[in-house]
């Protein structure tokens, strides 16, 4: 069911009705953000609701909060700077347009299909489509396989495809999995995973469009595997354990059934087999139970041989949380979490999950770790600022900024950034929160607790929003708040001007943002003299420049204009 309407006032603080003022927005929990900063997803209970942050009007769509299905945001690169949307309803794969779902036509039909994301373009969307039943039965193929639906002349989409997919994992298995989740601008190359059999560890996979409009892939199995550990051969699945109804009749086995019945009414003990059966029954029952036996202990032995291979390249490979990819604006980084899990003598189970942000570049696969255990990477800006949030209870967002392998809170870099902002955070996002004493296990309260959630952002941070669960006032109903912030200034230090369709930004460390387009550039120092020039550029360009004042001649198909930037 569709609702239209406009958030009031009791559902934001009383802040400007500017979209870079503030905002607070009860009861949304954002799952995605469009790269124009106009637009806010949420996701929650099955049901979408799409935020326009300019006029504050939403369009909704409820699904059943108990059913499998319902509405999803695609959990890559979901928004085309054109405004479609890619994501799923109760009836599969879909994408969202002009307020208004449309459904996609999935390449299988028999088990489910999800969009993903989309290219920026909006030429191809990326997803999953269904080749197997969900369950830990073994299967001949992967239970999820990526197909793409690619925009027709009329801007509808065709029938989905599916891509071709490694049919193997790193350990020489099926794998649960292998998906797409991230597109970049025009569609060529396309991001996903590949969920190796076990369902312990996921490696990135890449597909590249050839001259011939077929597809290729790569498998970054190296990642999961880097110390190349050679695997011994697959022992299969346990063998089946022979069962004694198997050497029964069909009137013993009746017959064992009802005293079973009776012992479960509480009339009569547990029943044997020995009660029902024959002698020789009982003997090529016992016969064939030793020859299994036999047969499960090699099985076990090569099992466990396995398993060892396995073990250590989970401590030492770096599989991926499962859907997590970040695709930065130019299409050159990946951003994700590897999850490992380490002894932990204080943990109940003897051992603990961490987490830590990986950066991956998507032309070699070379990847380097950051050097934390408790963050999740959640977006990367087209200045190379990477956004995540740590979670000890409470979620508070994190910032790594360009260069820098220690991250800093949300708050302490918007006060470097932006102190009227981090003013406001102070004042709405910071809580005292009621906590435990890890010591007594007694209630204390946390005093001062940064409350920031789950970040999300635009590719050039002129807004900047977080998911937050509500855990400092239980007399509000809601227990998901979103907040929507202004942009870092600095981050993006002079917003040069538009080359009508095409607009140009100028970055830190001496690089220029060209979105919306290509234009010819070039730049100029303020004496006249030509220091950096480049043709059709798209993207983020690096000039090499040093800090200081600019004049960059941008040249379109459209327009020609002088600007100036600030480096």
């Amino acid at each position: 069911m569709k609702k239209f309407l406009l958030l009031g006032a009791a559902s934001l603080l009383a802040v400007s009705a500017s979209a870079l003022e503030p905002k607070m927005y009860s009861g949304l929990q954002i799952t995605a953000l469009s790269p124009d900063g106009k637009y806010l997803v949420s996701e929650m209970d099955g049901t979408f609701t799409l935020l326009n942050l300019e006029t504050g009007k939403t369009v909704s769509f409820e699904g059943d909060p108990y059913a499998a299905n319902g509405y999803s945001a695609g959990q890559g690169t979901t928004f085309s700077k054109d405004g479609v949307f890619a994501g799923s309803t109760p009836e599969g794969a879909a994408y969202f347009k002009d307020n208004e779902w449309h459904q996609l036509v999935a390449p299988t039909t028999e088990f489910s299909n999800y969009a993903q994301g989309i290219s920026a373009d909006g030429s191809v969307i990326v997803g999953i489509t269904g080749l197997a039943k969900m369950s830990t039965d073994d299967t001949d193929v992967p239970m999820q396989v990526p197909a793409i639906w690619e925009r027709q002349s009329d801007g509808t989409y065709a029938k989905g495809v599916i891509l071709p997919y490694p049919d193997k994992d790193f350990t020489g298995r099926v794998p649960q999995y292998v998906t797409l989740l991230c597109a970049n601008e025009d569609g060529s190359r396309l991001y996903g995973q590949v969920q190796d059999y076990s369902g312990s560890m996921a490696g990135l996979i890449v597909y590249t469009r050839k001259s011939d409009g077929e597809w290729e892939y790569k498998y970054y199995s190296d990642m999961l595997n880097p110390n190349k550990l050679v695997f011994p051969e697959n022992p299969g699945e346990c063998p089946d354990a022979p069962q004694m109804e198997d050497y029964m009749t069909d009137e013993e086995k009746a017959a064992y059934q009802e005293a079973v019945n009776e012992a479960t009414a509480g009339n009569r003990e547990w029943p044997e087999y020995s009660e029902f059966a024959t002698a020789e029954e009982l003997e090529a029952y016992n016969t064939a139970l030793a020859a299994w036996q036999t047969v499960q202990q090699e099985w076990a032995a090569r099992f466990e041989a396995f398993s060892a291979v396995l073990y250590k390249c989970m401590e030492e490979g770096n599989g991926l949380i499962f859907n997590s990819l970040k695709l930065s604006p130019d299409g050159k980084t990946i951003v994700s979490t590897v999850q490992k899990s380490v002894e932990d003598p204080e943990s109940m189970m003897g051992f603990s999950d961490i987490y830590s942000p990986i950066v991956i570049n998507t032309e070699t696969g070379e990847y380097s770790l950051m050097p934390e255990k408790n963050l999740n990477a959640t977006a990367i800006s087209a200045d190379g600022t990477i956004f995540g949030f740590a979670d000890t209870g409470v979620r508070t967002a994190m910032v790594y900024t360009p260069g820098s392998t220690k991250p800093i809170t949300l708050l302490e870099y918007y006060k470097s950034k932006n102190l009227e902002a981090a003013s406001w955070m102070e004042e709405n996002m910071v809580h005292d929160i009621e906590g435990v004493n890890p010591d007594t296990w007694e209630p204390i309260i946390i005093e001062g607790v940064e409350c920031t959630g789950c970040p999300y952002i635009t590719p050039d941070l002129s807004v900047i929003a977080t998911a937050v669960a509500n855990q400092w006032d239980m007399n509000d109903p809601s227990y998901v708040f979103t907040y929507v912030l202004p942009g870092i200034p600095a981050s993006v230090k002079g917003i040069t001007g538009d080359a009508t369709s095409v607009r140009i930004s100028s970055l830190s460390g001496g690089r220029l943002l060209i979105s919306g387009g290509s234009s010819d550039i070039e730049v100029y120092d303020t004496n006249g003299r030509l220091l950096f020039s480049a043709k059709n550029a798209t993207g983020v360009i690096e000039t090499g420049l040093g800090s200081g004042v600019y004049v960059v001649k941008a040249a379109s198909a459209d327009s020609a204009k002088a600007l100036k930037a600030l480096f």
